[in-house]
């Protein structure tokens, strides 16, 4: 059984942020798509003409990543906060 005893919060920070990026764009093309073809986005709450909805597709993708690559880098540190109180992360791995 392998034990997890420490993350290093860079990498993690750019594998989140890179997931998180992806997912940006999935959300702001499919929010751009919608806005090009007219559908209402704001649900009655602002102008669906608005060009922070036409360019979603760009603006997401950036947001996402920065709020991933964040997240990362606090998970990491409070998982190896956690690791010295409790122990370390047993994981089985098959050969």
């Amino acid at each position: 059984m392998a034990k997890i005893k420490k993350i290093k919060p860079l990498p993690l920070a750019q594998i989140t942020g890179a997931i998180y990026g992806f997912l940006g764009l999935l959300v702001g093309g499919f929010m751009t798509v919608g806005a090009v073809a007219g559908l209402d986005v704001t649900q009655g709450e602002g102008d669906p003409n608005n060009i922070f909805y036409k360019a979603a597709v760009f603006i997401f993708p950036l947001l996402y990543a920065a709020m991933g690559f964040i997240g990362g880098l606090i998970s990491a540190f409070l998982f190896n906060i956690a690791v010295n109180w409790i122990g370390p992360l047993e994981v089985e791995i098959e050969p």
